[in-house]
């Protein structure tokens, strides 16, 4: 049997408010809308790496702005999905991201996860997986993992050359 419930879905969206998720968000949307289902939000602060006593109010400022960003970001986008008659919920929390979305998959039962294919780039890639990729290995649900339109990618390579 397969475990997503379809009607009223339970959907999780990572969202980062890169375009790049935005497009991520756009396909929970559509997949949501037809079957009455809810929109789930999650938006993950990374902490900084390390502490030292002089840079610890520092890490704690740049958490806070974050934070306050993000929830800026996320009322607006929560606000258009409202008017467009969407179910969404949303919440913002601190940790390792692959380790946070797919906790909180878990912990409210999500039918699907929904998220984008951007991610590190380079040598830390390599060297850690994007969070993605740790997520589709980790997740105990199904993950729809969406990628940019070719336009996007071939837009953002002629911006970085």
């Amino acid at each position: 049997m397969i475990p997503i419930s379809i009607n009223n879905p339970k959907i999780l969206v990572p969202i980062d408010f890169s375009r790049c998720s935005e497009y991520a968000l756009e396909y929970a949307t559509a997949i949501a809308k037809p079957l009455n289902g809810s929109l789930h939000l999650l938006h993950v602060i990374s902490p900084p790496a390390e502490f030292s006593e002089w840079g610890y109010t520092f890490a704690q400022d740049a958490v806070a702005n974050s934070y306050n960003h993000a929830e800026e970001e996320m009322k607006r986008t929560v606000e258009t999905l409202s008017k467009a008659g969407i179910a969404v919920s949303w919440e913002i929390i601190t940790g390792t991201p692959f380790y946070a979305i797919g906790t909180y998959a878990d912990e409210h039962r999500m039918d699907l996860l929904i998220i984008s294919t951007h991610g590190r780039h380079g040598v830390e890639r390599f060297l850690m997986g994007s969070t993605t990729e740790r997520v589709l290995r980790t997740a105990h649900c199904p993950v729809l993992s969406v990628h940019p339109p070719r336009e996007y990618l071939d837009a953002n390579k002629k911006t970085t050359s």
